[in-house]
């Protein structure tokens, strides 16, 4: 009488693969992640295999089926890691799960530069901003600028100034929509973090709009001689030097953690105004 014994066949299987992955990735130089992402497929016929021979083999008068309970427990593992996989693959959430497992690292990435000649053209600039962390200082110098950094785990993401900003001149305006970079949606999602700086001429009015709570604003009004004016969901903080002379207005003025709050804020003579509309706290830092 033949002696069936059911798991030991399934187990053996499954050992000779997981060793041709290992030799695979060792010799070819081929990620073992990889190969078996391809691979895992086998799982479900090699379990299918074994439970089609258990079925015949139980209709057969001369076997006897010795059950071997720690190859069928290793099979149960080896059958419901296969059938999560086919559960991902089908869902749609096999990439995801690529993209979760996959080591990546994070860099950090040059802003292509941008500059625009004031000329005495413009008296206004208005930024449009999304999830990104924006500086904005008033400069001594006769030009618009933007430069500045962004954090991700892909390539290069940024090969132009399109790529992340658009401008527009409308009139005596000039118009500076900052894009967010692509993100990664799904089961796992990731926001590369960009953070560009912008330098806006001292005596040009300002207007910032952004309505994304993760974004950030910093400001540096430094020796502003025009008006700014705000508008923002996400954190604002504000850094006045000693030859500022600007008076702040808004909902909630936090100066120096705490110092003092309330809703305006004066340095100097106050000769020109930063107006903030926001339902977040106006963090706000004087030098002593």
């Amino acid at each position: 009488m033949r002696t069936w014994r059911v798991g030991s066949f399934s187990m053996g299987i499954t050992l000779v693969l997981l060793g041709v992955v290992l030799v695979a990735s060792n010799w070819l130089n081929v990620s073992m992640y990889e190969l078996f992402m391809s691979w895992w497929p086998f799982l479900l016929i090699i379990v299918g295999t074994e439970m089609l021979i258990y079925l015949k083999k139980r209709d057969d008068e001369d076997a006897r089926i010795k059950y071997d309970f720690l190859s069928i427990f290793f099979v149960g593992i080896i059958g419901t890691i296969a059938l999560s996989f086919m559960f991902l693959s089908v869902s749609g959430l096999m990439e995801q799960f690529r993209y979760s497992v996959t080591h990546k690292t994070e860099t950090t990435h040059n802003l292509p530069s941008y500059s625009e000649e004031v000329n005495n053209r413009y008296e206004k600039v208005v930024v449009e901003v999304g999830n990104q962390h924006v500086n904005v200082e008033a400069s001594e110098h006769e030009a618009v600028e933007v430069f500045g950094t962004y954090q991700s785990i892909e390539d290069e993401l940024v090969e132009s100034q399109d790529d992340y900003m658009l401008t527009e001149v409308k009139g005596d305006t000039l118009y500076i929509t900052l894009k967010d970079l692509p993100k990664v949606s799904g089961f796992f999602s990731y926001q590369p973090l960009t953070r560009p700086t912008i330098l806006v001429p001292a005596e040009l009015e300002l207007e910032v709009r952004g309505r994304n709570y993760e974004g950030k604003i910093t400001l540096y009004p430094s020796e502003l001689s025009a008006n700014w004016y705000i508008q923002h969901e996400g954190a604002i903080e504000t850094y006045l030097s000693n030859q500022s002379n600007v008076t702040l207005q808004g909902e909630q003025i936090w100066v120096n953690n705490g110092e003092q709050e309330s809703t305006s804020f004066q340095t100097g003579s106050g000769e020109n105004r930063i107006s903030y509309v926001s339902s977040s706290t106006i963090f706000v830092y004087t030098q002593p």
